[in-house]
């Protein structure tokens, strides 16, 4: 699935420039003139990240980035500001408003890619790293505050109901504060899981933790312990995550031990 990513340029010579740079690196390109349409098109689509001019008009880039960073729906997009005044107070006024990075125009064809790039991988590392690792291990400093809260809360959440097998959704919801449909969006955003497959996966990890720590840990205790309905279950699951039965998993660790 190609990334998508939402231009917001007033300019149309410069709008269709950018737009063929960043086709060519296979990216889904959305394209505005004004602040105000540019906003409703990032509400509709969603968009991976939005590079936006800061003189626009209707509404300017940095009240657009303003508005984005303090939504929760919207606040995990990463945002580029254009600009043609290459002043310290401009780019310091657009990193406090939440960009994550500025460009002074005229700018360097490459240098918009690498930054896109940049962005864009950034956030795929993060997914990686939220599937692979215990969140606590994983530097969250690039995510917005408000996203940094909703994986703080979840991950206290799901701890404090880690051995219960019928801890659901609805409940995680109630817990954070927001409804199902946007905890979806915004968990498929953060981590590229469904909450469901987050639950999942932060049982299994704290599973692979429980074996490592306890390599003689009954295989129908660290099943208990971890939520799961039976150890057959837990271990089926354990494998599609890890490749190998909790029980081999134990082996490799005594091995590696020895």
């Amino acid at each position: 699935m190609k990334a998508r990513i939402l231009i917001a340029e007033d300019d149309v010579d410069i709008r269709d420039l950018m737009k063929l740079y960043l086709e060519s690196e296979g990216y889904e390109i959305l394209c505005s003139g004004d602040g105000a349409e540019a906003l409703s098109l990032i509400e509709a689509y969603n968009p991976q990240l939005a590079i936006l001019d800061i003189m626009m008009p209707e509404m300017s880039g940095t009240e657009m980035c303003l508005q984005i960073k303090n939504h929760i729906d919207l606040c995990h997009i990463p945002i580029i500001l254009l600009t043609a005044l290459n002043t310290t107070e401009q780019n310091i006024e657009g990193l406090n408003r939440g960009a994550d990075d500025y460009i002074s125009k005229p700018f360097n064809a490459q240098l918009l890619l690498a930054r896109a790039n940049n962005l864009v991988r950034n956030r795929l590392l993060i997914q990686h790293q939220l599937q692979k690792q215990p969140l606590s291990e994983i530097d969250l400093t690039s995510i917005n505050p408000l996203d940094q809260e909703i994986l703080r809360k979840t991950s206290q959440i799901i701890e404090e109901h880690m051995d219960d097998p019928d801890f659901n959704i609805p409940e995680l919801c109630k817990g954070i504060g927001i409804g199902r449909s946007l905890l979806y969006s915004k968990f498929k955003a953060l981590t590229g899981m469904t909450p469901n497959n987050f639950v999942l996966n932060y049982r299994l990890k704290y599973a692979a933790t429980l074996l490592r720590q306890y390599p003689n840990l009954p295989i129908s205790e660290a099943s208990d312990r971890t939520g799961f309905s039976s150890p057959v279950y837990f271990s089926r699951c354990f494998k599609n995550q890890y490749g190998c039965t909790p029980q081999n998993y134990q082996k490799r660790v005594v091995a590696n031990e020895s």
